[in-house]
């Protein structure tokens, strides 16, 4: 994997003393505060670690991003239908805010806005429960790969793939394989009903879901499984 000369953190404003009391820089190349990349060939990456993007983590493996498409049954399931406006951009800002407005994945920010809210769902398919695990800050470049098949409709693959293959230090054929196996996947899981479980939101924050949850998410449903039907059959 190519890194650069500083790898950039990912640290909110509140915990920059920390940050800098560990041994953080302000990088004029990122314009955040990183670490020397010598630091990753050793253990004085850990005590920050907290705040490196996954795709700089000695410890953790690739792939760091691939497409995570939701079961065409829990299309529009999603907090903005879920939650009344002004919990879901609590919920939003919030991530945004934690992750020092820069990707959590790759460390970089979009070039329009820094960064995006990913919801982060995992699908037991033993249950057939899809649940919240958190909602964290990403920048666009990676988010447009975790949502490939509305990546796809908008003409943005060839980009994105590339991006897909930098962030993960593999090569394009390697990706194009992963991104078969996740959308067979999708395709699988798309054949059968599920449960969903956004118990993290209560836990959390405390937030209920709206009074018209439901009606709301059958309609965003509806919507974007038109618009499907429109761009791709």
């Amino acid at each position: 994997m190519n890194r650069p000369p500083w790898i950039p953190l990912c640290v909110p404003v509140s915990a920059s003393p920390i940050a800098v009391h560990l041994g953080a820089k302000k990088a004029d190349c990122h314009g955040c505060l990183a670490i020397p990349a010598s630091w990753l060939d050793d253990d004085r990456w850990r005590p920050v670690g907290r705040f490196l993007p996954t795709r700089f983590r000695p410890d953790l493996s690739a792939p760091f991003l691939q497409p995570r498409p939701v079961p065409l049954p829990l299309w529009g399931w999603n907090l903005r239908s879920l939650l009344l406006r002004d919990h879901w951009d609590h919920i939003r800002r919030e991530a945004y805010r934690d992750c020092g407005y820069r990707c959590r994945i790759c460390g970089m920010i979009g070039a329009d806005w820094p960064v995006e809210a990913d919801e982060v769902w995992v699908c037991d398919d033993g249950t057939n429960t899809q649940s919240l695990a958190t909602v964290t800050g990403i920048c666009p470049a990676c988010h447009g790969v975790r949502h490939w098949g509305r990546t796809s409709a908008a003409g943005k693959q060839d980009a994105a793939l590339h991006h897909m293959a930098e962030v993960n230090g593999m090569s394009v054929h390697a990706c194009e394989a992963l991104i078969q196996t996740r959308m067979d996947e999708w395709l699988r899981r798309s054949e059968r009903v599920w449960d969903l479980d956004i118990s993290w939101v209560a836990r959390t924050y405390g937030f209920p879901s709206r009074p018209d949850a439901a009606a709301h998410a059958v309609a965003e449903h509806e919507r974007l499984t038109k618009a499907a039907e429109r761009n791709f059959f």
